[in-house]
């Protein structure tokens, strides 16, 4: 006789992209009418705006663009001039082919930006851009079990605790805000560049709601009415909430990833600021649960076969946000650092024995004011390095996502560079829990008047109900026998009440 088992399901979220791709544009520029000709380019800057995503039946879309401001001094010895250009980008990543749409969560940054003058009224510019593209579709696992069991079978119940991702969405805002500047600062004329970078501070994830607060950190490089370059910082602080798709315990957390969507800056006649931009952040929530399955049967008075399968979950077993320092010197041959921007690339990631090792390289690049008071520019690479610890069979998956402002320092011909990164990492590992899906009942089996009704074992290395199970008895007879309280010691003498 075959008894069937009832199902029950857990819902979750597979992941079924993660993975970067890095794509280098290049655009020839030409100055406008009543800019004056090309001396020598100062440097290149650049913010990276994500403008859409797209899920297709099998690939995933994202477009976007770099804002791009090239400084330059012009040939006719004059103040230094900014040129704006807008360079766009799109990428593309395959996936199985899917009936339905799913959610997409992408990290957009810029890598590099360089110009170079090809005449007096050109310049080529050229941008790396690099994305990390995560996609999470609806999964639903399958739990078997059965309540209505015959009295002589035995069955083993197991849970196995599991974070498992629940939900992901995302949620847009914009910022219009009027700053102000230091009463000490120079009154702002002409903006040459400007950036912004979101950071989460807080999140919470409450029943159906997900509240967070965060900053984004502006900074801007303008020139002020006697045309010397001056450099600022503002902090724009926000606080959001997303309405999620069902209800959530305390257990429940967040991973958020913000983006700028866009930005636009300027100063009016009065020295007042005005910065609107618009900001997507895309989340993920993960929720812990109980996973309860029957792991084994047996019967004392016939022959039971069970039918298994593994459970596969995607389960996260540690979700983290860290604070790292990146910090590079360099040699210098100028008197004061006029700007300093670093550009942090993704981690590279490497298993080894202790764990995971993962290197965080950067790109810096400098304006500085030489011994004649010239403007010069200069550019330094480096990596940062760690090591995080992951289980032997977990994977860790992790986006750097730049925080807060540069920090520029020049000491003698030393010259320092220094900001924070959150690296936002999840370490996973597909849970496979064994778990019987069905039994083969075989008939009531005639007891044996020469079996004894009582015998004496040792506790094995197997545990309580293999030696139940063996000796054909059960788990809770033994404990009454015994009066146990908790599972004995190997090598225990124990009274085996046979059924």
């Amino acid at each position: 006789m075959e008894l069937q088992f009832h199902k029950t399901g857990i819902g979750c979220l597979k992941n079924i992209k993660w993975e970067s791709q890095n794509q280098e544009q290049t655009q020839e520029v030409k100055l406008g009418d009543g800019m004056p000709d090309i001396g020598r380019v100062l440097g290149t800057w650049g913010q990276v705006v994500m403008r859409s995503k797209q899920w297709q039946s099998d690939s995933l879309g994202l477009s976007g663009g770099v804002m791009v401001w090239v400084l330059y001094a012009p040939e006719d010895g004059g103040p230094v001039r900014s040129v704006e250009t807008w360079i766009p980008f799109q990428l593309d990543w395959d996936i199985p082919d899917t009936k339905a749409d799913g959610t997409m969560a992408a990290t957009c940054y810029l890598r590099s930006a360089d110009a170079r003058m090809t005449s007096s009224r050109k310049l080529m510019v050229r941008v790396n851009v690099g994305a990390v593209m995560q996609a999470y579709l609806p999964d639903y696992a399958d739990i078997y079990g059965c309540d209505d069991l015959p009295e002589d079978v035995q069955v083993l119940k197991k849970t196995y605790p599991v974070c498992l991702p629940k939900d992901a969405g995302e949620k847009p805002f914009t910022l219009d805000e009027e700053l102000e500047l230091p009463p000490s600062s120079p009154k702002a004329e002409n903006f040459l560049r400007y950036r912004i970078q979101p950071q989460i501070l807080e999140s919470r994830v409450m029943t159906g709601k997900l509240v967070f607060r965060g900053n984004c950190a502006v900074n801007a490089l303008y020139t002020d009415e006697g045309g010397y370059l001056q450099n600022c910082d503002f902090d724009v602080p926000f606080s959001q909430f997303a309405e999620l798709g069902g209800d959530f315990d305390e257990s429940a957390r967040a991973w958020i990833l913000p983006q700028v969507t866009g930005m636009e800056m300027h100063a009016d006649e009065q020295g007042r600021i005005r910065m609107k931009a618009s900001v997507t952040c895309q989340y993920v929530v993960c929720e812990d649960t109980d996973v309860e399955v029957i792991a084994d049967a047996y019967s004392p008075r016939r022959d039971v076969v069970a039918h298994c399968k593994e459970l596969e979950l995607p389960a996260v077993w540690d979700l983290r946000t860290e604070t790292l320092p990146l910090d590079h010197l360099f040699h210098v041959e100028g008197t004061h650092i006029a700007d300093g921007v670093v550009l942090p690339d993704q981690p590279r990631m490497q298993r080894t024995p202790e764990g995971t090792h993962v290197q965080l390289p950067a790109m810096g690049q400098v304006l500085y004011y030489d011994e004649e008071g010239a403007l010069q520019s200069g550019v330094v690479r480096w990596e940062d390095e760690m090591d995080v610890d992951t289980q032997a069979n977990a994977q860790l998956l992790g986006v750097v996502i730049p925080i807060g402002t540069t920090e520029s320092t020049l000491a003698g011909q030393d010259a320092t560079l220094h900001t924070d990164v959150q690296f936002v990492n999840m370490r996973t590992a597909g849970e496979n829990i064994p778990m019987v899906t069905a039994l083969e009942l075989g008939q009531i089996k005639e007891q044996d008047p020469a079996r004894p009704s009582v015998i004496l074992r040792r506790m094995g290395q197997g545990g309580l109900w293999q030696l139940a199970k063996k000796c054909g008895s059960s788990c809770e007879v033994i404990r009454q026998a015994n009066a146990l309280t908790e599972e004995p010691p190997v090598g225990k003498m124990l009274i085996i009440p046979v059924l």
